[in-house]
């Protein structure tokens, strides 16, 4: 079943008058095909990059130079991203008059990522602080209507551009673009899976006695096991809160040890850039990939993890590992965006192209190397970023 369908069916009402068992082949249907999402991300990550194609240009027929040329424009998306998706989505839904309670069922992909779902009432929250300028149908139906101009303008940019290219040239194109969508379309449904496997556990969890807090720790296959595992290994569980794991290898035999992860991160830290060193030269420069167009100087503001609360100003440089949705807050007020990871479609790059804001993806290091308030200098035609000032 696919995880649209499941998301449909599946929700806190459902999860409350289910069996265990029933829970338990939920989350197995859900991991399933979550899985199955996560590995056309693996097979399609390494074909969106210029290398893999110069690579096979024996294949495609197009000189290198070509490649180049093409390769910055071909990489722009004419689909909608991930975020005008959301919010055409819950525009229609507004539009159509759909109850505000089925609303928030409806919507609560839209908060879901790799640390949780969070609860109906900061969905809620979350959907009005968000979305709570479409207060009317007359003004869903006017952001529909601005968003559908928008898109046509980008549509009609591009094709413009593309009737010009030969026929080896418009393929190159329609695979990337192919690729850019297909992409981006599993993001919504890795979400819905996520949200069915995250009821179903919590439902699992408060039945069994263990804290919501604790789930994110929880392995799948260890809900699979059932509830009298699940009861056993309540202390075990509760290690985890630490932060950090240790794989101890006793003669041969390896054992897990739970450990404060604020009494080792230095020492992570020490060994993770001891082998991306090289990424930074002489002249304090940090090298990434081109994720959208510009230059600037400014301040920097690194946010790990994402919190709505967390002190964010206007002008300043985000650094993070890789964005997500809600980190849409700190991105419009953000005059440039650094990442350690990310591709050409991944979601910093395309958010920052609509933003018209430089973007560096896939420096590996800026999270450990940049601290607040370092001045920087980001490059992004070039996909460097430069320290001017500690």
């Amino acid at each position: 079943m696919h995880p649209s369908l499941l998301y449909k069916k599946t929700n806190i009402k459902f999860c409350k008058k289910a069996k265990i068992n029933d829970l338990i082949n939920l989350i197995a249907k859900a991991t399933d095909k979550v899985w199955q999402l996560n590995a056309t991300h693996i097979f399609t990550a390494y074909p969106i990059t210029k290398d893999f194609f110069i690579k096979r240009k024996d294949i495609l027929k197009i000189k290198e130079y070509r490649i180049h040329e093409i390769w910055l424009k071909a990489i722009e998306p004419t689909c909608y991203s991930f975020d005008k998706k959301r919010l055409l989505y819950i525009a229609n839904l507004l539009k159509r008059e759909v109850p505000w309670d089925q609303v928030i069922n409806k919507c609560q992909y839209f908060y879901a990522n790799y640390f949780g779902v969070v609860g109906l009432n900061e969905v809620e929250n979350n959907l009005i602080e968000e979305f709570g300028n479409i207060n009317s149908k007359i003004k869903a139906k006017k952001i529909i209507a601005e968003e559908t101009r928008r898109h046509k303008k980008i549509i009609k940019k591009y094709k413009d551009w593309f009737k010009d290219l030969n026929g080896q040239e418009k393929k190159f194109v329609k695979y990337i673009q192919y690729l850019i969508e297909y992409r981006d379309n599993r993001k919504m449904e890795f979400n819905k899976g996520f949200v069915v496997m995250w009821r179903a556990a919590e439902e699992i969890s408060e039945r069994v006695g263990i804290r919501k807090s604790i789930i994110p720790f929880i392995k799948v296959d260890e809900f699979l096991k059932g509830q009298e595992y699940l009861k056993e290994n309540i202390n075990n569980f509760q290690k985890r809160l630490n932060g950090a794991c240790l794989f101890i290898d006793h003669n041969g035999e390896y054992k897990i040890e739970y450990v404060d992860y604020s009494k080792i991160e230095k020492t992570i830290n020490n060994i993770y850039t001891r082998y991306k060193k090289i990424t930074i030269t002489k002249n304090n420069i940090i090298k990434g990939n081109i994720g959208s167009f510009g230059k600037t100087v400014g301040v920097i503001r690194k946010i790990i993890q994402f919190d709505k609360k967390a002190k964010f100003n206007k002008g300043e440089i985000l650094v993070t590992g890789m964005t997500r949705p809600e980190f849409i807050l700190f991105m419009k007020k953000a005059s440039a965006i650094i990442t350690d990871e990310g591709g050409i479609t991944c979601h910093a790059a395309i958010i920052s192209r609509e933003l018209g804001i430089p973007c560096v993806i896939g420096t590996k290091i800026a999270t450990q190397v940049l601290k607040d308030g370092d001045l920087v200098e980001v490059d992004a035609d070039k996909g460097v970023v430069k320290i001017l000032k500690n």
